[in-house]
């Protein structure tokens, strides 16, 4: 074999190589935030505490307008909550993602009181399926159900377009 074809067939070697020990390229991340208004639609009374279904809709950075199902149990302390929440864009993608947090006073019933807590994003749907990330929420119980929440972080870009 001549020096040409020598070196041909090593620069395809190496190509082939780089490619499959090439660093896979780092997601993208971008903000995740937005408010909304909610109401509880499901309340009863379980063994591990107060679940607590319930319906919201806002605006969010990268989301637009948006629905989100929350399901929840408030502990018996009355203070802590932990669930998951799905949150559905206008053009039906989703976000999934699972929270907790503090509810200080609930006890008390003297609304309205202020709560906060954390949320880790697990995976979506649509334009959001493989997205990751996490942040914080806080909103205003206002009593009889009815809420207020607003969430800030930062998530994976998820799927890259078509």
């Amino acid at each position: 074999m001549n020096a040409v074809g020598s070196f041909g067939v090593r620069a395809c070697l190496v190509s082939m190589l780089v490619g499959l020990f090439a660093i896979p390229a780092v997601a993208q991340s971008v903000p995740f935030k937005g408010q909304a208004t909610g109401q509880d639609v499901s309340v009863t009374f379980e063994a591990t505490g107060i679940h607590i279904v319930a319906q919201a809709s806002g605006t969010g950075t990268g989301l637009g307008r948006f629905v989100e199902t929350l399901d929840y149990i408030l502990s018996y302390d009355l203070v802590h909550f932990a669930g998951s929440a799905a949150i559905t864009a206008a053009d039906g993608s989703q976000v999934f993602l699972d929270f907790e947090g503090e509810i200080p006073g609930f006890s008390e019933q003297v609304f309205p009181l202020q709560y906060s807590g954390t949320f880790v994003l697990i995976g979506g749907t649509g334009r959001f399926e493989g997205v990751a990330g996490s942040g914080t929420l806080n909103g205003i119980d206002y009593g009889g159900g009815l809420f207020s929440l607003g969430f800030s972080g930062f998530r994976t870009a998820g799927r890259p377009p078509a």
